[in-house]
């Protein structure tokens, strides 16, 4: 039977995180889901932990011989079956119980938009298809995707809803040294964002706004080598006037 929705999920080396995130995921949903899993050359023991889920049936797991986020979602994307399809999922997050009820808000509220609901994002196959999935970049992958959607008029973002929480203070980066090199990564991709004509990141798509985005960019830089605690002000930066749902949302308001 074609599964309802896909979960898509890209994966680099999240050895100490991956089991409690994959089995909170895999814990909550039903046989209306899939789960699609591209590694992407993992070096930690992690690759063979997923082909043990793999093996068992409890997810598709694709490989890939590249470190590359956008084009990891886009392949996760490419391989799922779902008519809707929840994304931007990683497994160094542990994701709260609420997928069923993500999936009926945006079924009630939000069908035909592409919905950022705090990490995750839900939308439909069709939708995605038509404002052209993921880029080839690193990082900032996401933003550049939902800045796309933005401009063709189907981005929502919810505000206030506490879906997922790290499971590591570091979150993605796990070290000074790490998120260092991953605030040089997301420099290093800011002009080949550029490519694809990427703006409204901040509330102004002028050089101005760019510039802001530069100087976050660098600031988290300079901070992760004298703070300890996760803090991403690129990404939480990111905010597109008229495109925020203001009015409350319950998600125990809504069936599963």
């Amino acid at each position: 039977m074609k599964p309802l929705c896909s979960i898509c999920i890209t994966h680099f080396n999240n050895m100490p995180t991956i089991r409690q995130s994959l089995d909170g995921i895999l814990n909550q949903i039903d046989n209306s889901f899939e789960v699609v899993v591209v590694d992407q050359r993992s070096t930690d023991g992690s690759k063979e932990v997923l082909r043990e889920y793999a093996d068992a049936g409890r997810i598709k797991l694709f490989e890939m011989q590249l470190r590359n986020r956008g084009r990891g979602r886009q392949l996760a994307f490419e391989k799922s079956t779902g008519e809707y399809i929840i994304a931007s999922v990683d497994l160094d997050i542990f994701y709260k119980p609420v997928f069923n009820r993500l999936l009926g808000v945006y079924r009630n509220l939000f069908d035909g938009k592409v919905v950022r609901f705090g990490t995750p994002e839900v939308s439909r196959r069709d939708v995605i298809e038509m404002i052209g999935g993921w880029r080839d970049l690193q990082w900032g992958e996401d933003i550049e995707h939902w800045s796309r959607a933005a401009k063709a008029g189907v981005f929502v973002m919810v505000t206030g809803l506490v879906v997922a929480d790290w499971i590591r203070p570091y979150g993605r980066s796990r070290s000074r040294l790490n998120t260092i090199v991953y605030r040089y990564e997301m420099m290093r991709d800011l002009g080949r964002m550029g490519r694809h004509k990427w703006d409204k990141v901040v509330d102004s798509p002028t050089p101005w706004g760019k510039l802001a985005m530069l100087s976050l960019m660098i600031a988290g830089t300079i901070g992760a080598a004298f703070k300890r605690s996760y803090r991403d002000p690129w990404n939480n930066s990111f905010r597109l006037s008229d495109y925020t749902y203001e009015k409350e949302l319950s998600l125990e308001a809504i069936p599963e």
